[in-house]
């Protein structure tokens, strides 16, 4: 049995815009406004994270390739909110704790930087050594083999990909919610 009842509230037409209003902003596209924009973010990550000159030679995983954009809680239809984090699968947890694997060692002491800190905020030259050997051995760019006790390294450039991403992103959000301001304000419901 279904009972049906019709009341009569103070200022209900005032009530309604204001709802009709806070429906707009959630079913109307926001949050779908917001996720495009965080993928968008993820995809800037991926495109601007160096990868290795030597990528094609070499086996594993690079860096760019372990972006993840994890989002926790509802969609557009649910009402309610989310929380969303783009994190580096080989770096970190989706929490932000840094893998203990992560952590770079020299000669076995585990360092305070990770890869992701070197590409982000770049090195100064360095002398590289071998470890657990008496000389490195690698192969050079042009193929030709190298066998040496220790090498020059000339440092790496600050990539800065996650400040990057971090301003575009607060700058694309802010004119997200401008936009989406104005849109509520000049609905007529």
């Amino acid at each position: 049995m279904q009972v049906t009842a019709k009341v009569s509230i103070p200022h209900s037409k005032k009530l309604k815009n204001r709802l009709t209003r806070i429906r707009l902003l959630v079913d109307g596209g926001w949050q779908k406004d917001v996720l495009k924009l965080l993928d968008e973010t993820e995809t800037f990550l991926i495109d601007n994270t160096p990868r290795s000159d030597l990528a094609g030679s070499q086996s594993g995983n690079h860096l760019a390739d372990g972006w993840a954009l994890h989002t926790i809680g509802g969609k557009a239809k649910d009402r309610e909110s989310f929380l969303a984090v783009i994190y580096n699968k080989f770096i970190m947890t989706k929490s932000g704790t840094i893998l203990e694997s992560a952590w770079l060692k020299v000669k076995g002491v585990k360092q305070n930087y990770t890869l992701l800190h070197i590409l982000e905020y770049g090195s100064k030259w360095h002398y590289i050594g071998p470890w657990k050997k008496k000389a490195l051995h690698f192969f050079s760019r042009e193929g030709k083999e190298v066998i040496t006790k220790k090498v020059r390294h000339p440092g790496t450039k600050a990539y800065g990909m996650v400040r990057k991403a971090k301003a575009r992103f607060f700058l694309r959000m802010n004119a997200l919610t401008a936009l989406w301001i104005m849109r509520i304000r000049s609905y007529k419901g």
